[in-house]
C-alpha cells in the first residue's frame, strides 16, 4: 500500500503482491515473501505491507495497518559509484588483490 494515499501499491498499471503457500510444521513459526519491483518511482515514499491469510480459500485473518512501523518500508535515493582504488577508473584486474572503493550516497 501507497502510505500517503492509502492505495494499493501500482507499478506499471500492476498490483504489487507476493503469494506463497505453506503447511505449517508447529503452531507458531514465520515464512519469508519476496516482493520484486521497479522502486525508481516510488523515492520518497513509504510502502505499508498488507497481509491476508486464507485456508481452504477462505480469509481467516488479515492485517491491514497503515501506520504499523514493523510494515513499512521508506524507499530512498541511493547512489553508489564503485572504483578502482589504483586506477580510479570503474575498471578493475583482477588478475591479483585489488582495493576497490565504493562510496554511497542518499
Amino acid at each position: 500500500m501507497d502510505k500517503e494515499s492509502g492505495e494499493p501499491l501500482l507499478i506499471n498499471d500492476e498490483y504489487v503482491t507476493a503469494t506463497a503457500s505453506f503447511t505449517p510444521d508447529e503452531k507458531d513459526g514465520q515464512i519469508s515473501l519476496k516482493f520484486e519491483f521497479d522502486g525508481s518511482s516510488l523515492v520518497g515514499k513509504t510502502v505499508v505491507v498488507f497481509e491476508s491469510l486464507f485456508y481452504k480459500n477462505i480469509e481467516v485473518t488479515v492485517h491491514a495497518d497503515i501506520d504499523d512501523e514493523a510494515q513499512s518500508i521508506n524507499i530512498i535515493d541511493i547512489r553508489t559509484s564503485v572504483l578502482d582504488d589504483n586506477t580510479r577508473t570503474h575498471t578493475a584486474d583482477f588478475s591479483h588483490s585489488e582495493t576497490l572503493t565504493d562510496p554511497v550516497s542518499y
